[in-house]
């Protein structure tokens, strides 16, 4: 199963086991790097391309994350125990957040009949890894239960008073992800994480 998590409004993905059917191991290889290598390509990551997501998990000069400030931010966001479960650590789990996937995933034609598109992936993910996010536009539950949504094929209920709806975000790998009726044959996990 995959796990999502809140961007705002969402929720996020997390791999399960093998994965096969729409969410398919296809090829894809980690390479091994030491964990501060790692770490620091982290930093640097964050730092460059989220400054003021890392102005809030730094030390005060922006030089230094401070892992007390990176769990307290997960905490606020509501994302505390979904990134404690990440084999990769916190500071992975919040990047593939913000950047709403974690990489290795790719848009094609379904494998389930008549399901259009799905999500594949191009590299193995391990059990409680974050995939992607899915976000969207907010859509008062009043709306939705007054029939003003034109299709639902992109809607995501279970968030209180609102419900998410991807259908003008493609960009939003999440919504790619084909629901099987049969819950035999899920590989991801949908996970509605609170704020």
């Amino acid at each position: 199963h995959l796990r999502f998590a809140p961007m705002g409004q969402g929720q996020c993905c997390l791999g399960r086991q093998a994965i096969s059917n729409d969410i398919a191991a296809l090829t894809g290889h980690v390479a091994a790097a030491t964990a501060s290598s790692s770490s620091t390509a982290l930093c640097e990551e964050l730092q460059r391309d989220f400054p003021k997501e890392w102005a809030m998990v730094s030390s005060g000069c922006n030089s230094q994350l401070q892992e007390r400030s990176l769990q307290s931010r997960l905490r606020l966001l509501g994302l505390a125990q979904a990134s404690e479960a990440h084999p990769r650590g916190a500071l992975d789990f919040y990047l593939a957040y913000l950047r709403g996937d974690a990489g290795g995933l790719e848009v094609r034609t379904s494998l389930i009949p008549e399901a259009g598109q799905g999500l594949f992936t191009t590299r193995r993910f391990v059990e409680g890894e974050l995939l992607c996010v899915y976000s969207g536009t907010t859509i008062p539950l009043g709306q939705v239960l007054n029939g003003g949504v034109d299709s639902k094929d992109y809607l995501m209920g279970g968030f209180g008073l609102h419900s998410i709806d991807a259908a003008d975000h493609p960009e939003v790998l999440a919504r790619y992800i084909n629901d099987h009726m049969d819950n035999a044959n899920h590989n991801v996990k949908f996970v509605k994480l609170k704020r």
